[in-house]
């Protein structure tokens, strides 16, 4: 909705009877805009709110069918033993000052 004209003075009428129908006018021309700015805000919170969700909701991982073969055959991974050595104990020099 685009606004009219800014509206002077002079260009106003004396009577009482079309300043009200002015003023009427007006106020139905805020109602109508303040309504379609209420639509658009709200549009837009629901956007963020889902684009909130896509980048920083829970996400579930997704095998694609192709990706099945790569944990077809089971895969044995080697632990190397546990190994002990004996370590001498030793004993601390005293510092001087």
């Amino acid at each position: 909705m685009t606004l009219p004209a800014p509206i002077d003075r002079a260009s106003l009428p004396t009577e009482v009877a079309p300043l009200q129908d002015l003023v009427l006018e007006l106020g139905q021309q805020v109602q109508a805009m303040r309504a379609q700015f209420d639509a658009q805000l709200d549009t837009l919170r629901h956007q963020l709110v889902e684009l909130r969700r896509r980048l920083f909701g829970p996400r579930s991982e997704v095998i694609h069918l192709g990706q099945a073969e790569l944990w077809s055959d089971p895969v044995q991974i080697p632990v190397p033993s546990e190994e002990r050595r004996e370590v001498g104990a030793h004993t601390r020099r005293k510092g001087g000052r």
